[in-house]
């Protein structure tokens, strides 16, 4: 969570992880009066067994799509969480239609791809942020 402009006005900086970049060269989400989140395909060690961390609550059953990680930035640090989790689930075309009845309105950015391949970034309102 960031509060106010950050010490040049600019916002605070956030450096995104590698998996959820363009490139291999750093970038940076200026937050401002914002809460960012993420959520990606954590697993939990329960009696020595890998589990997922998130379960689709409609199935019982991890989600079956090949998002890798979602980023959620929010003007409320609780909503930043729950939607980067909801749209793990979700993933990137459902989650798109369900972000549209959201207000205020987020920025999200999924990382998707089979791991070990190239990853494919999609936005829903990324472009309103202020990045590097």
């Amino acid at each position: 969570r960031a509060i106010g402009g950050g010490p040049s006005g600019r916002g605070w900086p956030v450096q995104l992880p590698p998996a959820a970049r363009r490139s291999a060269a750093s970038e940076t989400v200026w937050l401002n009066d914002q809460a960012l989140a993420q959520a990606g395909s954590e697993t939990v060690a329960i009696a020595g067994q890998e589990y997922p961390a998130y379960v689709d609550q409609r199935t019982g059953r991890p989600p079956r799509h090949d998002v890798r990680m979602v980023i959620a930035v929010t003007e409320l640090a609780i909503d930043a969480r729950g939607l980067a989790t909801t749209m793990y689930i979700a993933g990137s075309g459902n989650g798109q239609v369900l972000l549209g009845a959201l207000q205020p309105r987020p920025a999200v950015r999924w990382t998707l791809g089979k791991p070990g391949g190239p990853p494919v970034l999609s936005e829903y309102r990324w472009s309103q942020l202020k990045t590097n």
